[in-house]
């Protein structure tokens, strides 16, 4: 779902893109691989990416804030 996330974000598509993202996040939350925390670090990036895209600025760091802690967390270890 994040890959189809990205193609949205890439035609313009923001909210559909943020479907895409939001729904791949729910299922990181259901099976908690961590294989899969790059993919998750992606879709906050990407949401916050649409949002600010879409001018809501205050949503938007709010995601970026999300993804920065993933990536930190995942530096930490």
């Amino acid at each position: 779902f994040c890959d189809l996330g990205k193609i949205y974000q890439n035609k313009s598509n923001f909210i559909k893109s943020n479907e895409y993202f939001l729904k791949s996040i729910e299922i990181f939350e259901e099976t908690q691989s961590s294989d899969n925390i790059c993919c998750l670090f992606d879709c906050y990036h990407g949401i916050g990416l649409n949002y600010s895209n879409l001018s809501d600025y205050e949503i938007s760091i709010n995601y970026y804030k999300k993804s920065f802690h993933i990536n930190y967390d995942k530096l930490k270890t």
